[in-house]
């Protein structure tokens, strides 16, 4: 089971930073697909050596070649599923998101509360953060390189976890737990909060993105401000 982020004691450590992310090596290239490997698990595999090569390189610097010394796989493989650079980069975006969004959703399955489906929201950030940073360092480079290039114009900014947090907020205001009037408010700091955590797991080490989300948690749940004497 992924860890979570635990309760903190009374003491916390400084923050941490993180170390720098480290360039991807190269694979030992094969002609064209791997032997018994389908048209599907070669795609994939694209897919994941392209993530690792944009997070640690940008956009501009990453090369349809450099992607294929990555997979192991030959430059005309990579045209060959994806085409233009540009195309690849949003499909490694797409599938990013999207698995993401699917771990989110099936975490939150059963859970009841506003405060219990953001906490959820928030450990499986912070678990996606420790067990791959090159999940975090792509999605924010993906982000910032939109604004740059306008063939990635097609990435939002909010994307579908947005829609998520729309979700959650409409729901809560149909239990009573939240008023109409706060819903725009809320939403605003549940996407702050979320993409916030997500670029800080960029910089920071494991414990100390544990820290900032359990004081996220506390902001959440009303008790970091909170002063209690003894």
């Amino acid at each position: 089971m992924a860890r979570r982020a635990e309760p903190l004691p009374d003491a916390i450590p400084p923050l941490a930073p993180r170390a720098a992310t480290a360039r991807p090596a190269r694979r030992r290239k094969q002609l064209g697909r791997p032997a018994n490997a389908s048209g599907e698990d070669t795609r994939r595999h694209i897919l994941e050596a392209a993530r690792e090569c944009f997070a640690a390189y940008g956009y501009a610097a990453t090369s349809n070649r450099i992607i294929a010394d990555r997979s192991g796989l030959t430059t005309a493989a990579v045209y060959h599923h994806f085409g233009r650079k540009s195309d690849l980069m949003l499909a490694v975006y797409e599938a990013t998101e999207a698995d993401s969004y699917a771990r989110i959703r099936a975490a939150l399955e059963g859970k009841r509360g506003i405060i219990a489906k953001t906490h959820t929201v928030l450990d499986v950030i912070h678990d996606i953060v420790v067990e791959d940073s090159a999940t975090a360092a792509f999605m924010f480079v993906a982000r910032e390189e939109s604004r740059r290039h306008e063939e990635l114009a097609a990435i939002p900014l909010d994307g579908v976890m947005a829609e998520l947090f729309a979700e959650i907020v409409d729901q809560a205001i149909e239990d009573h737990e939240l008023p109409a009037r706060n819903a725009k408010l809320v939403r605003g700091v549940f996407v702050v909060l979320t993409s916030g955590l997500a670029t800080f797991g960029t910089e920071q080490s494991p414990e100390a993105h544990a820290t900032a989300t359990e004081g996220c948690k506390r902001l959440i749940a009303g008790t970091l401000l909170n002063y209690t004497k003894g």
